[in-house]
Formats: structure tokens, sequence, C-alpha cells
């Protein structure tokens, strides 16, 4: 769960992309319009809803999202649900339903097999599995690549996400972690400055971060995390210590894959680390860099609410 600070959040809407530069502001809430229409006009997509609605009866509803950012499926819903062979698992069921009507999100055969299945909910009456995408060990930022279908002992309720039709071009990133991070700074500098314009708690008292990989991620054993690196700044003086994550992620800016670094800071007060105690943290920020040219392409930053930002 993303931690957000108490206080009003200031909002400057601006629409990054890779054509330019950022302009830079205190707070920021920088994300990608939603845009969505009720009807598929790609006509394979439409034949295949036609099908649905046979099987169902002229009576059954079926719902669509229409992404026109990605000229894709964005969701679709089945009332009642869509009747499909009982299986006893419901993960299987539900990658029966993608296997057997891969036109709808567009993906090849290969592409959904490849994906990795995660049981998010599972209920009596409601199974929601959720389908990952992962390229080269490298996932996707936030809420993006990934298919969710939701299964009931009935038949499918609904499926869909944000996902990627086509494996991304690019795999190995330009910039290193520590040049994407002075890129950051080059085109953020007010990130480490309070709403009235005094120096942030995280201002980087203590020097420059170094960026090196995090022996207890390694231990864990999953592929994706020799992508991350951990640094740790303590403030001087300060009861408050930063942690300041970079991991290689994608980013799906509209149609196009992108390979980014992607940071995120949070900061926790030092002295509720004791064992038993609560921890008073505050998520300072999260930001996307372009991992080949260096752009600002989603940032969001929240308000400081208290001069420690607690």
């Amino acid at each position: 769960m993303r931690m957000r600070s108490a206080g009003v959040l200031l909002v400057l809407s601006v629409l990054a992309s890779s054509a330019g530069a950022v302009t830079d502001a205190r707070f920021y809430d920088m994300r990608p319009p939603v845009n969505w229409q009720q009807r598929a006009p790609n006509a394979a997509i439409q034949a295949k809803i036609d099908e649905f609605q046979r099987e169902l009866g002229a009576g059954a509803l079926i719902h669509i999202n229409w992404d026109n950012i990605a000229n894709q499926l964005g969701s679709i819903s089945f009332d009642p649900p869509l009747p499909q062979p009982q299986a006893a698992d419901a993960t299987k069921r539900a990658w029966a339903f993608l296997e057997s009507n891969p036109e709808l999100f567009g993906l090849s055969a290969q592409s959904i097999e490849a994906m990795t299945a995660e049981i998010k909910v599972r209920e009596p009456q409601l199974d929601v599995i959720r389908f990952n995408q992962r390229f080269g060990g490298i996932s996707f930022f936030d809420q993006q690549g990934f298919i969710r279908v939701m299964a009931t002992p009935a038949g499918i309720a609904s499926a869909g996400g944000r996902y990627a039709v086509e494996a991304p071009k690019q795999n190995i990133p330009r910039l290193s972690v520590s040049d994407a991070y002075g890129k950051l700074r080059q085109q953020l500098p007010n990130l480490w400055k309070t709403a009235n314009g005094k120096p942030s708690p995280h201002d980087g008292a203590s020097g420059a971060p170094t960026f090196e990989p995090d022996s207890r991620l390694f231990a864990q054993g999953d592929e994706t995390l020799p992508a991350r690196q951990r640094t740790l700044i303590q403030h001087v003086g300060m009861d408050f210590t930063d942690e300041l994550i970079g991991r290689l992620t994608y980013y799906l800016d509209g149609t196009q894959v992108r390979l980014t670094w992607e940071f995120d800071m949070k900061g926790t007060q030092a002295g509720f680390n004791d064992p038993g105690m609560n921890i008073s943290m505050i998520g300072i920020f999260e930001v996307l860099i372009d991992a080949q040219d260096g752009h600002v392409l989603y940032a969001h930053v929240d308000a400081e609410s208290a001069p420690h930002g607690i």
C-alpha cells in the first residue's frame, strides 16, 4: 500500500512526455488521462462480443470499457456470468477463459502462457485471479501489466486491466540508476523543499545517495530483485530516516512500453522503530525516469504536512 501524508495536496496537472522538459513545482500529480468509451471499435472484438451475446441470450447484459489511450479493451463484464466448463480450481477456469478468447485482449497464446497467476481474492462465491506480465524479470509500474479475471461458481463475471499487447523493445537501460537519479534532481529541483520554500527534512543533508544492491533483497531468491537497488539516507541532527528505492520497471505510456527507473522514497521517524511500536511513515514521492533518455514520465509527490514530514 502506498502511504500518503495528511494535509491538503495541491496539484499541478501536467502531462509529461518524452518530447519536452517537465515544468517544476513543489507538488506534482502527473498521471496519464483516463479516456474510456463503452463500445469496441475493433471488428474482431465486436464479433466476439456478439458471440457472447448469442450464448448468454438477448436478456443478458455485456458491458465493456474501451481504453482510447491504449486503443485496447479495458474491461468486459457479464450479467449473468459467462458459463464455462467447470473445473475444481478457479485459476484454471480463468486461464481457460483467456486462452479461449485471446482476441479480446489482442494477446498471443504465447503471451498469455507467459503470464503468472496470483490469487487476490478467494471466496465461496467469487475468486479474483490476477495474471501479471513480466518481461526479462522486470515487472510493470503500479496498476499496469496485468489482466484481472473474476470467476464465480456460475462462470466468468468480468475481466480487464492495463496490459502490454507486445513485448517491450528495450530491456537494457542506457542510464545507470545513479545517472537517472541525477536526471531526477535536475528536472525536479524542488522535490526537497516544503510548501513555503524552506529545505525539507528530505533534502539529502547527508550527501547524495549511493545506490548499492541490498543483500536482504537478493536473499529472497526472486529473479526480479537484482533490478532493485536501495539506499538509506540518515539526516544529520534529525530523528528521521529516508528509504529511497530505485528499480527498473516498465511503464505503459499510452500504447508504448517504456523501460524506466522508478524512484520511490518513504520517510520513517526513527524514534518509532522499536519492536512492538507503530512505525510513523510518510510517502514522499514516486517518480519514473525514462531509462534511455532521462525524461520524467510520471511523478507523484505528496505534500508535507509538518516541518519534519510527520
